[in-house]
């Protein structure tokens, strides 16, 4: 009866995991730039949008002129 693996059946499968990984590699670290892009196109829109904000809510609180603004929050001047 057969208790452990022999040091060939042990390297072929390294070997064989070795060039999976070889394969595999590229098209994972592919994937990994896209995400990291994708979220840093994700934080810089919230960004933009949080600062849109915060102008708005502010002329709001002056609300010192006759201005108004119009359906997309931008200030229109009178």
């Amino acid at each position: 009866m057969r208790k452990a693996f022999t040091l060939i059946e042990l390297l072929i499968v390294f070997s064989m995991l070795a060039l999976l990984m070889m394969l595999v590699a590229p098209s994972g670290l592919k994937i990994l730039q896209s995400t990291q892009t994708l979220i840093a196109k994700v934080d810089e829109t919230g960004a933009a949008e949080l600062t849109r904000m915060h102008a708005f809510v502010k002329a709001q609180e002056l609300n010192t002129t006759n201005g108004r603004f119009n359906s997309r929050g931008v200030f229109c001047a009178p």
